[in-house]
């Protein structure tokens, strides 16, 4: 099914942009292959089965056109087949939309506050902004 699809590829891309990221912040091929040491003991602890398969496994993406008017979409997330879902029927059509998933309304953030009935207000004693926000 797809939602395995998608999270097997959020995977596929999480293990990618460690080795990327020990790539980039790496000055020399002896920390180099340092780094790429410690993310595959990171992936392995984590589950991964030869980590460094993904990197071998790698398709170069073909570049975007740049000039191309294109429109930012924002979405809250909802979940990885959701937001699966969605890039792969952008994609189909062949819409100009990049897709952003924001981080949604937590009902936790509300639940567990320690100070839910306090109105957000100003610290100044006399404020011209406050004043005329009530009037």
């Amino acid at each position: 099914s797809s939602g395995i699809n998608a999270e097997y590829g959020t995977k596929i891309q999480t293990a990618l942009n460690f080795y990327s990221t020990a790539e980039q912040s790496s000055s020399c091929p002896v920390l180099l292959e340092q780094s790429f040491e410690i993310v595959d003991r990171l992936l392995v602890a984590n589950g991964y089965e030869n980590p460094r398969e993904f990197v071998k496994q790698r398709t170069p993406r073909k570049p975007r056109n740049k000039t191309e008017n294109r429109v930012c979409l924002k979405l809250p997330y909802v979940s990885e087949t959701v937001s699966y879902e969605i890039r792969k029927f952008i994609v189909r059509k062949s819409l100009p939309i990049d897709l952003v998933c924001t981080p949604g309304f937590k009902l936790r953030s509300v639940l567990c506050s320690s100070r839910p009935e306090d109105k957000p207000s100003c610290s100044r004693d006399v404020c011209k902004i406050c004043k005329g926000l009530q009037a």
